[in-house]
């Protein structure tokens, strides 16, 4: 209720420290998830205040949550039906953010949710309404791309679209690719798991102060080189 606005902060309290408060006590005691779950949504349903801020906030702390924790099974249903309900209805003032919550609960449940605290400045981003950051991912011969990057994007998303680029469209094929990081300061290089979140990686390296680029990597050599695609040639040459 301090992140939304309807109680005053503690003296020296941030909102990034209620965050960390509130996902701290969630991962500790995980029978508290539901509690907490039921508490947003009653808070999303019938918050009166005459700030607007407080439902926006409201909303964005419901998108923290659901990149983190999922639910028991009793709550499960009825949760996904609030989410749903509120995404599909256009009438609805947040019904872009209710799609993002309902998208975030869905990754989590099939890859286990957030497992790092995001960082300070990811916490403000959300707060500030940004979704996404346009994350740059390397390939091999100097290529670079962009790719809008979200809190529950995982390795295997990215692996998919920058096979895309490279005119790959065969799952396949696009299985015989990882996405790895090197750091830069010790010259090594660590492959990631398809299940692993982005933001995570990035989160854990930015944490120990290690800077690092991340790279799409052919690791296996199945389906034959193809000669359709330039930008396939170069990275093929390069890898």
């Amino acid at each position: 209720m301090r992140y939304m606005g309807d109680e005053n902060l503690k003296r020296g309290q941030t909102l990034t420290d209620c965050i960390y408060e509130l996902l701290m006590i969630c991962h500790q005691y995980q029978p508290l998830r539901d509690e907490v779950y039921c508490q947003i949504i009653r808070q999303t349903t019938n918050n009166k205040t005459s700030k607007a801020s407080t439902s926006i906030r409201g909303w964005r702390l419901f998108s923290i949550l659901t990149a983190y924790f999922d639910c028991s099974p009793v709550l499960k249903p009825y949760l996904f039906k609030y989410l749903t309900d509120m995404a599909n209805d256009p009438r609805r003032p947040y019904h872009g953010t209710a799609f993002i919550c309902l998208h975030n609960l869905i990754k989590t449940f099939k890859y286990g949710g957030r497992q790092f605290l995001l960082s300070g400045s990811e916490i403000e981003a959300i707060t500030l309404g940004k979704t996404l950051k346009r994350q740059l991912y390397h390939l091999p011969g100097g290529h670079r791309k962009v790719i809008n990057t979200h809190s529950v994007t995982v390795v295997e998303e990215i692996i998919q679209q920058l096979c895309q680029e490279l005119n790959i469209r065969s799952v396949a094929e696009q299985q015989e690719f990882c996405l790895c990081y090197i750091l830069e300061s010790e010259d090594k290089i660590k492959m990631l798991a398809n299940d692993e979140y982005v933001m995570d990686v990035c989160t854990e390296l930015e944490h120990n102060q290690k800077h690092c680029f991340l790279i799409l990597k052919r690791t296996v050599w199945i389906h034959p080189l193809r000669l359709d695609n330039a930008l396939y040639i170069d990275v093929m040459f390069f890898q």
